[in-house]
């Protein structure tokens, strides 16, 4: 049977003071369901957040946590399954953002929220998959500083981090 993960939360970003809801991703509208590369199980799916932008066309609204090589912003086509849920078959337009997801673990010494806003303040997008799974979005030109404060990091123990 197949397998489905989707987000719990909404995208966040730094408002001076706390994370907030990012109002695009709260504008959501559409679901939109992503394979993951098939392994001998069943097939597993990510759940991300869309907006429509055109027929047969969503924008994402959700950093992908399991997903590879899609970014938040990117621009998919879709097309309606069998079941009713839009299933994504391409990358029309790429956003111009990067991807890194953080594993804290078990027995961490900082909170999730913590890492999370720490990054935010730095102008990353926040998704918090779980407490010890967030994804984070940043630009393509961010991106070297922030993969150089991840590994900085996860050097001192604080947790694992890979791109996306």
């Amino acid at each position: 049977m197949d397998s489905y993960k989707q987000h719990p939360s909404l995208v966040a970003t730094w408002n001076g003071e706390d994370l907030d809801p990012l109002p695009e991703s709260a504008e959501s509208t559409l679901t939109v369901w992503l394979p993951l590369p098939p392994d001998d199980g069943p097939q597993t799916w990510e759940g991300m957040n869309a907006v429509p932008v055109e027929d047969g066309i969503v924008e994402l609204r959700a950093v992908p946590a399991y997903t590879y090589g899609v970014n938040f912003g990117d621009h998919l086509s879709t097309l309606e399954s069998a079941e009713g849920p839009l299933v994504c078959t391409g990358i029309v337009r790429k956003s111009g953002q990067a991807t890194f997801r953080i594993c804290l673990p078990e027995a961490r010494t900082e909170p999730w929220r913590t890492v999370a806003v720490r990054y935010a303040q730095t102008g990353c997008l926040v998704d918090v998959i779980s407490e010890r799974l967030i994804a984070l979005s940043c630009s393509d030109t961010a991106a070297p500083a922030i993969s150089q404060s991840l590994a900085s990091d996860e050097k001192a123990g604080a947790f694992v981090y890979e791109n996306g």
